[in-house]
């Protein structure tokens, strides 16, 4: 398989402006969306006393094994539901990003983003747990970094939101593309309740959210590219 070559910009530097330069977008229908649907079954018997630690779960669903961090808070409890190394693409989806450049030479990362198209938080019988009166606080978390609140997921009913990744995620991103290899992470959603929404939290809660991984590249015909370094 021939491997594609990331030039960050920052190594440009007088090779001079490039007539012809475009950036091309690996996203939806280049990269896949990936899905988080899982049950924890947290139990409501000592929920409301939030107590702290780390608990290993099984999605009764799927017999996979989930992990649940709990935290107590002065107004509530925190609860970090995991889903560790969730495969993000594999191998063959990340060749066939890279299709699109066919002809093209990569000459530099302009950036690389995640879009999340949709979220749900309900109970073990489907029913929606309202994330404005029962939650005071919400994030969804990848490797560790907070890339959507509470906020951006009620502003989703207007559509996809993007947010911008840096450091390691983003260059996990982009050696998945490079080399061709599969790309994992761990994904979480952080959820702050409230004292008063414990006393009432359901056995079970059931995390839903669609991401999509975007890379943005800057690219001229692979003729010129050679031309111009």
């Amino acid at each position: 398989m021939k491997r594609l070559s990331f030039v960050l910009p920052a190594l440009l530097v007088g090779c001079g402006a490039l007539s012809g330069l475009t950036t091309i977008t690996l996203g939806d229908g280049e990269l896949p969306e990936f899905k988080v649907d899982r049950s924890y079954p947290i139990g409501s018997a000592g929920v409301e006393s939030c107590p702290e630690g780390t608990k290993t779960l099984t999605d009764p669903r799927t017999s996979e094994s989930l992990t649940v961090e709990i935290s107590k808070l002065s107004s509530g409890c925190r609860m970090s539901l995991a889903q560790p190394q969730m495969l993000l693409f594999d191998e063959s989806e990340a060749r066939s990003a890279s299709n699109k450049l066919q002809g093209m030479k990569i000459q530099g990362l302009e950036s690389a983003a995640l879009l999340i198209k949709d979220f749900s938080l309900t109970d073990e019988n489907g029913a929606a747990i309202d994330l404005e009166t029962r939650v005071d606080a919400l994030s969804v978390v990848v490797d560790g970094n907070e890339l959507f609140t509470r906020e951006d997921i009620l502003a989703l009913p207007n559509g996809p939101v993007r947010k911008q990744v840096s450091g390691a995620l983003l260059q996990k991103l982009v050696d998945g593309v490079n080399n061709g290899q599969a790309v994992r992470a761990d994904v979480s959603a952080v959820i702050d309740f409230p004292q008063s929404a414990m006393q009432n939290l359901p056995g079970t809660l059931h995390v839903k959210t669609t991401l999509q991984p975007e890379v943005n590249l800057d690219v001229v015909e692979a003729a010129q590219g050679a031309a111009g370094g």
